[in-house]
């Protein structure tokens, strides 16, 4: 199974930030998490990371849990942001990175989703040497390579927009 990542409570600028919203728009977006995951995973999500609740369900949230169930089926996605719920927050461009681990099969990282999209940007780069070419025959086919684009940091951050562009505009997924 997926190992659930270290507890470590809510920051206080976290909790600041969670207490400034509306209890109208908690409440709603408690109402459609638990309309795309099962009400008890929601519950214990929402306790391990009450920062899922500052963003939007359906322009944040869903089209993430899209990307991660396309990437490693909707029952290990669901068992690996009930793990892990920050994966949700997680920018496309390091969501990315499961693309790349998948269609290499990259040993290192295949079992365990959460060291791909957590590790820190230089230690993935400085194990991973062919992510800098991956991730450029990814723009070259999707058209937006440019000559300029020369740092890992800048192509994993076009990927990323690429990916936020495609899962932005895909109908629902049924049943998550």
């Amino acid at each position: 199974g997926v190992r659930a990542a270290p507890h470590r409570p809510p920051s206080v600028v976290g909790l600041l930030r969670l207490a400034a919203l509306d209890i109208a728009v908690v409440r709603a977006r408690m109402h459609r998490l638990k309309e795309l995951l099962p009400e008890e995973k929601v519950e214990l999500m929402v306790r391990r990371n009450p920062g899922l609740l500052r963003y939007d369900v359906d322009m944040a949230l869903r089209p993430r849990l899209r990307f991660l169930a396309g990437e490693l089926g909707e029952e290990r996605a669901l068992e690996t942001i009930v793990a892990n719920p920050r994966m949700l927050l997680s920018s496309w461009g390091v969501l990315g990175r499961l693309a790349f681990v998948r269609e290499l099969d990259v040993r290192k990282y295949v079992k365990s989703p959460s060291a791909v999209v957590m590790a820190a940007k230089a230690k993935f780069y400085d194990s991973q040497p062919d992510y800098a070419g991956w991730l450029r025959r990814q723009l070259d086919a999707a058209g937006v390579l440019s000559p300029g684009d020369d740092t890992l940091a800048r192509l994993e951050q076009l990927h990323g927009s690429v990916l936020a562009a495609a899962f932005a505009t895909r109908p629902k997924l049924k049943g998550a």
